[in-house]
């Protein structure tokens, strides 16, 4: 027998992410993954059953690997069933003039300062006529001097426009709407007002428990007074990140510790340590007693109720439920058919969860413990106590970073180098804070006792803080602007897999496997590298209000933008630094355009109050002020492109008459009504054009 036939549910897991994949990336072939089930279910049950009555293992192999592929398109078809929600088929209402709306708040929001982002549902819009019915989700900002008390359930009336949420407008960066489509949120909003009608909470029971959360906020800002001590209790205790400063942020991401702000599968880890230790060690009940792992589900529970049922905390609390239940029942035979069991269980629920950054870095975390920290454990034998206690913590952050590295690497683009040190600090640490801020909720009856809890932990935290803050400021404490594209995760994992089956079954066939990988990965790079240092072009960036240009010549750039975007630095890492990566170019210059039209090695010169540059075979002429008046007729000049920046020109009759454009590009630096009465222009002309502002950056090689 194998070693798969032991593994059931992850073979059964496997097959419906398959068909979740599929799904998400050929589209809705719906009659066909019917067929496709129909067929495999009958072949499945045929096959199984002739298999029984001969005796046969082979046709009941065959009748479950139709059974899986059955399992393919039950998950193709649950993706498809998810897509089509409620809130989509009105969304037509909301592209016809509005005079207002009204939205029923269905997630707690997110408080900053004096800005509150919402996701609502719109239940009624106001036309120029009648206020009409309608179901769309939005996203909603509130920039107001005064912040609102907004709750779960609120119904407000507002003033404004919703607008479709806008793709990515430069290249390779952040996909926000991809995000949001996925949660069925098309719209977007942001208004300075809004007016309360009621309150009308879509389910009870989550009102309920997002007021308790909000009773423990309070009482928990009560105790800890000093901000950054206040903010870290309130992100671990209750998984409000969007309390956090960002320069606290910054340090614990910098010192590789952001997943103990993350509430997740560790501190739901945590409660069930704390949670066994009382329970086994102070009350003496056993493991399998009924009222113990009753008390610890009921309790965990209410800990996932309490952080407003956040999505990472539901799926680790269902995780080690499963755990729980199958111990209980003595069904722990293993461990990765529970852990397949629960994801199988979460993505029935909600498919697109397989998406989620989340969500693929808890499996794999704690998949990576599972399998590799017992095998790294066992790599040296520590006799001394204490010191074995530490090896063992080490190896078991060391197992979950070795299989989160890579998508790790792939969506933050950095990785913290000592990561382990801090996390023989932080850890423990965290587990004290977490344990004194449910004692502070806990204690609050008593003003003595709770004020003595608070004490111990808002110095604990202070503590804790300056430790990550230091770690942060050491030499190198993060390697970042690190680019990998999915072409590398993919070979990263699959030669992982392979070299790792080799190890265990010493099979030559995952070697050849592994060595072949590497080589046409090998192969691939190289190709890559071959055509990045031929490459030569320019990149026109789409930034409001702002002109950032990228000059590339093989695996190098020389970027310019103007004074006020080059002081912006962390938005040009959001909305520049992506382009870099992906196309693995290192910025060789950076300068403002009073700066290149003054240095003499960067072939831009101003002519006849004209901006000229020759990058390659393109000539580029930017117009970005009104020509000098010149008493006679000037030369007619060809230009491949002609860039239009900062409301220099309104009419294009004069530059028709001065230029042979090939291509009319509209700078983002004009504004939104210039962009429009351009590009009609450019219509009537009949001249090929693009508009930074309407079609986002663009980019000319050659």
């Amino acid at each position: 027998m194998s070693a798969a036939s032991h593994l059931p549910f992850v073979r059964i897991c496997l097959a419906f992410i398959g068909g979740i994949t599929l799904a998400h990336h050929i589209g809705p072939y719906r009659w066909v993954a019917i067929t496709v089930l129909g067929v495999s279910l009958v072949g499945y049950a045929s096959l199984i059953r002739l298999g029984t009555h001969r005796k046969s293992h082979v046709w009941r192999a065959y009748g479950g690997l139709l059974g899986l592929v059955g399992i393919v398109a039950l998950g193709y078809l649950y993706l498809l069933r998810h897509n089509q929600s409620p809130y989509t088929h009105t969304l037509a209402a909301l592209d016809q003039p509005l005079q207002g709306y009204v939205i029923t708040v269905i997630e707690e929001p997110e408080t900053r300062d004096t800005t509150t982002r919402l996701t609502a549902v719109i239940t009624h819009v106001r036309t120029l006529e009648r206020w009409e019915p309608c179901t769309v989700k939005l996203r909603l900002c509130i920039k107001s001097a005064v912040p609102y008390d907004i709750r779960y359930g609120d119904v407000y009336e507002v003033v404004g426009q919703p607008s479709r949420i806008p793709a990515p407008r430069n290249p390779h960066t952040f996909d926000y709407r991809a995000v949001l489509q996925r949660e069925h949120i098309y719209y977007q909003d942001q208004v300075a007002s809004v007016k309360k009608l009621g309150h009308a909470p879509p389910k009870t029971y989550k009102a309920f428990f997002l007021a308790v959360r909000r009773h423990a906020k309070r009482l928990l800002i009560r105790h800890i007074h000093t901000q950054p001590e206040q903010d870290v209790m309130l992100a671990l205790v209750l998984g409000m990140q969007s309390e956090l400063d960002l320069s606290t942020k910054t340090h614990y991401i910098n010192a590789g510790t952001m997943h103990i702000l993350a509430v997740s599968g560790l501190h739901v880890g945590m409660l069930y340590s704390l949670l066994n230790f009382l329970l086994s060690s102070l009350m003496g009940l056993p493991p399998r007693h009924i009222g113990r792992n009753v008390l610890i589900l009921a309790s965990l529970g209410s800990y996932a109720c309490l952080t407003g049922l956040a999505p990472s905390v539901l799926r680790a609390t269902l995780m080690l439920s499963c755990f729980l239940v199958a111990g209980w029942l003595s069904r722990i035979r293993c461990t990765y058919n529970t852990l397949a069991s629960s994801a199988f269980l979460l993505l029935m629920a909600q498919p697109h969860l397989l998406f989620s950054v989340s969500f693929q870095l808890s499996y794999l975390a704690v998949g990576g413990i599972v399998y590799l920290q017992p095998r790294l454990y066992r790599c040296i034998r520590v006799k001394h106590r204490g010191l074995d206690h530490l090896w063992r913590w080490t190896t078991l952050s060391l197992a979950a970073q070795l299989a989160i590295t890579p998508i790790s690497l792939y969506y933050f683009k950095q990785f913290a180098t000592y990561f382990i040190v801090a996390n023989w600090i932080v850890v423990p640490a965290a587990f004290v804070i977490l344990g004194l801020g449910l004692g502070i909720l806990l204690t609050s009856w008593s003003t003595a006792l709770s004020m003595l809890v608070s004490a111990l932990a808002s110095y604990v935290t202070g503590l804790n803080n300056r430790f990550v803050a230091w770690i942060s400021s050491l030499p190198g404490s993060a390697i970042q602007d690190i680019y990998v594209d999915m072409p590398w995760l993919w070979v990263s994992y699959s030669l992982s897999i392979a070299l790792l089956m080799f190890l265990q079954s010493r099979k030559l066939g995952y070697l050849l496997a592994a060595t072949g990988i590497a080589c046409a990965f090998g192969l691939h790079r190289a190709r890559t590298g071959w055509v990045r240092y031929g490459q030569q072009g320019v990149i026109f960036y789409s930034i409001p209000n702002h002109q950032a240009v990228s000059f590339v010549q093989g695996p190098s750039a020389v970027y310019c933008a103007d004074t006020p975007w080059l002081a912006q630095e962390r938005k040009y890492q959001r909305q520049v630094a992506p382009s870099y990566g992906a196309l693995g170019l290192q910025v060789k210059h950076r300068y403002s355009w009073q700066t290149a039209a003054q240095c003499s090695t960067f072939p831009l010169q101003t002519w006849q109050g004209y901006t000229l540059v020759v990058w390659g075979r393109q000539k580029l002429v930017f117009v970005d002020r009104l020509p000098t008046p010149q008493s006679y007729p000037l030369p007619k000049i060809h230009a491949d492109l002609l860039i239009l920046e900062r409301n220099a020109v309104r009419n294009l009759a004069t530059l028709i008459n001065q230029f042979a454009i090939d291509t009319l590009l509209i700078g983002a630096s004009n504004s939104a009504a210039v962009a429009w009465q351009l590009q009609a222009e450019a219509m009537q002309y009949n001249i090929d054009f693009h508009s930074l502002h309407h079609n986002g950056a663009y980019t000319v090689y050659g």
